[in-house]
């Protein structure tokens, strides 16, 4: 049956689930390259980040305009960014976060073109299914930005999560 007609909650699709373990794995990767900020700042970083990142995903999977059009944007900017990297500085690093840049713009792209998405921008107070533990996935992938130190002078990554 087709999304935009039926009434019965939608379950979340598997781009939704692919794009949330995109972020968070190139969130993993960021804090496994550049290692923990110091203690001084973090509770209050992570918890920013989880904050904000949480609203954001549920925007996005939601299929809110500004929200998604931000996201777009940045994993934009982050694909260019990395590509610079990449190229300006042949790393092994580099390019792991150039992939994992395309991967999380895929997924994007793969969530927006599904039947789930097509409904929630067509109905927007529509029943949804439970997005729990998917905005779960999403607060931590944002603490884990809150973790992530500084670069030291090496060549800079950008990773962005939904």
């Amino acid at each position: 049956m087709n999304a935009l007609v039926t009434d019965q909650p939608l379950e979340a699709p598997p781009a939704a689930w692919a794009l949330a373990c995109a972020c968070l794995g190139g969130q993993v990767l960021m804090l496994a390259e550049q290692g923990a900020q110091s203690e001084d700042a973090i509770l209050g970083s992570m918890l920013l980040g989880a904050l904000v990142v949480g609203w954001v995903a549920h925007g996005v999977l939601t299929g809110r305009t500004v929200r998604l059009a931000f996201v777009w944007i940045l994993f934009v900017v982050a694909a260019i960014a990395n590509t610079v990297g990449v190229v300006d500085h042949l790393t092994g690093w580099g390019f792991v976060h150039l992939v994992a840049s395309v991967a999380q713009l895929a997924c994007l792209a793969w969530f927006t073109r599904t039947d789930y998405f097509a409904g929630q921008r067509a109905k927007p107070r529509h029943q949804r299914p439970p997005l729990g533990a998917l905005i779960a996935v999403a607060i931590v992938a944002g603490a884990l930005g809150g973790v992530i130190g500084a670069t030291d002078g090496s060549p800079t990554h950008v990773q962005v999560d939904f």
